[in-house]
């Protein structure tokens, strides 16, 4: 990622599309691309047009048969412009490396949306990664941030791990803040002591501002350009042009006119202080583009509507656009104006960064997970973890075939040998008993689990589950995302809640984190389905297997889109295992055609299409999300909804008729 100038901060999305389910929206953009890429071989403003077309279209169509919101802000009307939406649609793909500039998927990219597994090497087995987490992990260490004239670099991703490693819980805002504030051209010491220099305040030695001043002043009020400026204010050259060029607008460049306009009006007052004056600064400071550009988005000034003249002056005394430094205006000017670029690209970072899986935004606190391997990881690389250097950005991102674009693991990423890799193994395996380094990803697994269920028990309490679960069944999308996350859809979210209730209807008997086909984000939070060919939620009890099929398709779709695929999970799973399986489909309202079919599939031989195989029937059984908060309201067990099903289970087939299921359902809630 190249950086327009060197006062550039980057952007891992781009601000014309904000996008916060990043994971299911970037596959299906890049879905859509690969399709459009056979019929249309170059990207042009015909091809870019169509592209968004084709965008549209199938949203519209994905939206349609899941009954979900894939892009809440995609405007589905305009007519002229849509080349322009194809390019900013796709801009991000860029940067993460799913695509090149020619919007030619890479290896990365290809893989990333084919449904074949891939391979994990021993490193990454140490992370308890989900595929979708991996692939971001792996893009985010290879990505660059280069300058804009030069080829120098540095590793945005890598600052972060680096600088989490080495501080166990920082504040967000100081964090994102300091991430997006580093410039390609500072050199590994620079970036070191920026690292190390910070301690003084996490030790509450010193003010973030005070720190924020030291470091980073000299390369965010440039010199040329502050000299430029003391130079306007010494002579008074207010021209037009000076104002455009040391007072920008990115946007738009009449901005600066309103800017100059109140600069003009800070001065008259400082060196009139009339009311008049006072009246026209006060009136311009009160504009959102004056508050965004000179009070970091908040009041420029403090002020009460009866304040004098004079009470105003005392009120804001150590204000630096009244001190009568006029150079003060331009320094208050270029910090609030970096601050609200970190506002707005910030929270792409963040999004972007959690989809890796291994750090951590929690209630304010940036972290970094998995310290079973980051502190021997970094040990081990000591002082060979590059953040920052100087490489040709021509063949490094104009090059489909550079290592920015290939598929390759993480140990290849950071150059470790197997020795290496094997040395961080036997220290995870010394540290926590493990008597065989081949145990250590199940050793990960467990530890996983562990903190998922104390993470569920603590923040998804059965009150809560049910509440959430409402929403889902009124289609509060709104509500159901404020309670649990935006940066999931919502069947995502259903599934995560579904797999939860079960957790508490089954009185907490199976492995939780396992049996859901999620991507988890560090915070334990669902970020996407993970795909493959499984179901929804697979449960492995001792005795049996369970598989929860979750839709929030209405009845007039089931038939079309859920029927089909639950049959076919089901008998996957039940090749795939000597036990009985049982089958729950759970969606906000059932069909009766789709749950007499799912009735009949009892009697009738059913081939696997994964394995060869067959099974001689199945056991399918629906509730709807009222049922699932019914029994957990009145706290049935599942023992209790198992033995029903067997109650009114029979080999003999025999002629099925609506009203079987409620039957059932009445007797579970009897």
């Amino acid at each position: 990622m190249r950086l327009k100038e060197s006062t550039s901060i980057f952007n891992m999305g781009d601000t014309s599309i904000r996008v916060k389910e990043v994971v299911p929206i970037y596959k299906q953009i890049l879905k859509t691309l690969q399709k459009h890429n056979q019929s249309n071989q170059k990207w042009n403003n015909e091809s870019q047009a169509s592209f968004y077309s084709s965008v549209l279209s199938d949203f519209a169509k994905a939206e349609t048969e899941d009954g979900i919101n894939l892009f809440g802000n995609l405007n589905r009307n305009e007519i002229t412009g849509l080349d322009k939406r194809g390019r900013t649609l796709t801009n991000a793909l860029v940067k993460i490396g799913f695509i090149n500039y020619d919007r030619k998927l890479s290896q990365v990219g290809l893989n990333y949306i084919s449904e074949t597994e891939q391979a994990f090497d021993k490193l990454e087995e140490l992370f308890g990664l989900t595929i979708d987490n991996l692939v971001y992990f792996r893009q985010l260490l290879k990505l660059r941030i280069y300058d804009s004239n030069s080829d120098k670099y540095f590793y945005n991703f890598r600052f972060a791990l680096a600088f989490l490693n080495r501080y166990s819980k920082v504040p967000v805002r100081d964090f994102l803040w300091i991430v997006e504030s580093i410039k390609p051209n500072f050199s590994e010491e620079k970036i070191k002591v920026i690292i190390d220099n910070y301690q003084s305040v996490y030790d509450n030695n010193k003010t973030f501002e005070q720190y924020r001043d030291e470091e980073f002043a000299n390369h965010i009020l440039i010199p040329e350009r502050v000299d430029e400026a003391r130079k306007m204010f010494s002579i008074k050259n207010f021209s037009d042009e000076n104002f455009k060029k040391l007072f920008p607008n990115r946007k738009n460049s009449n901005k600066s006119l309103e800017y100059k306009s109140f600069v003009l009006s800070i001065i008259n007052f400082t060196e009139e202080k009339t009311e008049r004056s006072f009246e026209e600064m006060m009136s311009l400071s009160k504009q959102d583009a004056i508050k965004k550009a000179f009070g970091d988005g908040k009041a420029v000034f403090k002020y009460k509507n009866k304040d004098s003249i004079q009470d105003f002056i005392t009120k804001n005394s150590d204000n630096p656009l009244l001190s009568g430094q006029y150079l003060d205006i331009y320094y208050a000017f270029t910090w609030s104006k970096h601050n609200d670029l970190i506002k707005e690209y910030s929270d792409m970072c963040k999004r972007i960064f959690s989809l890796s899986g291994v750090i951590s935004f929690n209630q304010g606190i940036v972290s970094l997970g998995r310290p079973w391997i980051f502190p021997k990881l970094f040990s081990l690389l000591n002082g060979n973890f590059k953040i920052s250097g100087e490489a040709s950005y021509e063949e490094y991102e104009n090059d489909i075939k550079s290592s920015f674009y290939q598929d390759i693991c993480i140990s290849d990423i950071l150059e470790l040998s197997y020795t290496q890799v094997l040395e961080i193994q036997n220290q995870i395996a010394e540290e926590f008993g493990i008597a065989d380094i081949s145990n250590i990803k199940q050793f990960v697994a467990d530890k996983q689990e562990r903190e998922f269920r104390e993470f569920v028990e603590q923040e998804f309490g059965i009150t809560k589950v049910s509440e959430v679960l409402s929403f889902i069944s009124q289609r509060n999308d709104k509500k159901v995302q404020e309670f649990v996350t935006d940066n999931a859809l919502v069947p995502t979210i259903f599934e995560y809640i579904l797999a939860i209730a079960w957790y508490y209807i089954s009185d907490k008997k199976f492995q939780l984190r396992k049996s859901m086909q999620l991507t988890f984000s560090a915070d334990n939070l669902p970020l996407s389905h993970a795909g493959g060919n499984k179901g929804d939620i697979e449960i492995e009890y001792s005795d049996k297997m369970l598989l929860l099929e979750a839709t929030l398709m209405d009845k007039s779709t089931q038939k079309r889109g859920e029927l089909e695929p639950v049959i076919r999970h089901s008998v996957n799973l039940a090749l795939s295992t000597n036990k009985p399986l049982q089958t729950i489909f759970v969606a906000n309202e059932v069909d009766d055609n789709v749950v007499n079919i799912f009735r009949a599939t009892s009697f009738i031989q059913l081939n696997g299409t994964l394995t060869k195989g067959s099974v001689k029937g199945l056991n399918i059984f629906a509730l709807t999300i009222p049922e699932i908060i019914n029994i957990l309201d009145r706290k049935i067990n599942e023992q209790r909804i198992f033995e029903k099903l067997d109650d009114f289970s029979t080999i003999e087939p025999y002629r099925i008729e609506n009203g079987w299921r409620e039957e059932i359902v009445s007797e579970i809630l009897a």
